[in-house]
């Protein structure tokens, strides 16, 4: 179930060719941190409650299915990280400092 559903075709790729994405009116970076903040809380639950053991379905033993996504979401930031190392010239945003990282220990 979707946390924002009236958010979701805007950050559907298959609905916005890239050209036409910068015009979109996506999330404020501050919206899109506490966003993000809740998925990730979201997926943590679900996770949590997921039956990963030998015996269960094919994607869920041994968390395979849980490991594609977290590549995934590597594959983004090894995106963006080259983004920013290949870039050249003045800040393209401004933004507050992120939140604090949270407290391993408190997951």
């Amino acid at each position: 179930q979707a946390l924002r559903p009236e958010i979701d075709g805007l950050y559907d790729a298959f609905e916005h060719p890239r050209s036409a994405r910068p015009s979109l009116p996506l999330l404020a970076p501050a919206e899109a941190r506490t966003y993000a903040s809740d998925v990730r809380g979201r997926a943590l639950d679900i996770l949590e409650a997921a039956p990963l053991h030998e015996g269960g379905r094919p994607l869920e033993r041994a968390g395979f299915a849980f490991g594609m996504i977290a590549q995934h979401e590597q594959q983004h930031d090894e995106t963006m990280l080259i983004t920013h190392q290949l870039r050249s010239g003045p800040a393209a945003l401004t933004a507050p400092a992120p939140p604090d990282p949270t407290d391993a220990g408190s997951l």
